[in-house]
């Protein structure tokens, strides 16, 4: 490979001596090129947005529980901080254009599942309201219903008693009510309540009250009508 250079200069020892001759390269041939510099490599960081994808797995949690009565309230904190989170994911996606689907999506869920979780509660209690009230004691002179039970500030449980006169002639009975567990294997606390001379037919409906301190899944009996 013939090799193409600068001719040297003159040899400044010998004045008389003629330039060396150099090789050049033929017409329609270029020097070799150089070396092409090395690719640079650009590497670009995907943008995430953690609280909108945060947002948006509490709001989905919150929104499979809100439907199952009583456990059910765990969707509230679930969703109050799918809230929290979802409101700046929003305002950070606006301005970043990054998770803005997730953020609105999460806060969606979280405000659906709150509403849905407070319809099913309500409904649950009143389900419930309905069927204490319609548990009937009969004996053969009265019957007794209850109604809804209620707690004051104090702690204090009280139920509502309707008393009935179902016999033929006037009646003052005196009711004995329990409060007991669900299975009636342990009784928490009694109380009683009085009639006097309800008329065949006739109805009152009176406030009996539990000082002892009664579960909230207490059901109640009556255990004696004098």
């Amino acid at each position: 490979m013939t090799d193409y250079q600068t001719p040297p200069p003159a040899d400044q020892t010998n004045p008389g001596t003629a330039p060396a001759q150099v090789a050049t390269p033929p017409p329609g041939y270029a020097p070799p090129p150089g070396y092409a510099p090395a690719p640079q490599i650009i590497t670009v960081e995907k943008q995430r947005n953690g609280m909108a994808t945060a947002s948006l797995v509490l709001g989905i949690i919150a929104l499979v529980f809100c439907w199952i009565p009583v456990v059910n309230f765990v969707t509230y904190p679930l969703a109050l901080v799918a809230i929290g989170l979802g409101i700046p994911a929003l305002i950070k996606a606006s301005k970043r254009k990054v998770g803005l689907g997730m953020a609105i999506a999460g806060l969606v869920l979280a405000i659906g599942s709150l509403g849905a979780a407070t319809v099913v509660n309500a409904a649950t209690v009143s389900v419930i309201d309905d069927t204490i009230s319609e548990v009937v004691t009969t004996s053969d002179d009265v019957k007794v219903t209850f109604g809804s039970a209620s707690t004051d500030e104090f702690g204090n449980t009280s139920v509502d008693v309707t008393i009935e006169n179902v016999s033929d002639s006037n009646e003052s009975p005196l009711v004995t009510v329990a409060a007991v567990s669900p299975d009636g294997s342990k009784q928490y606390d009694s109380s009683v309540a009085i009639a006097i001379e309800l008329a065949p037919g006739q109805t009152t409906t009176q406030t009996v009250t539990f000082t002892a301190d009664i579960p909230a899944d207490a059901t109640f009996v009556v255990t004696d009508v004098v």
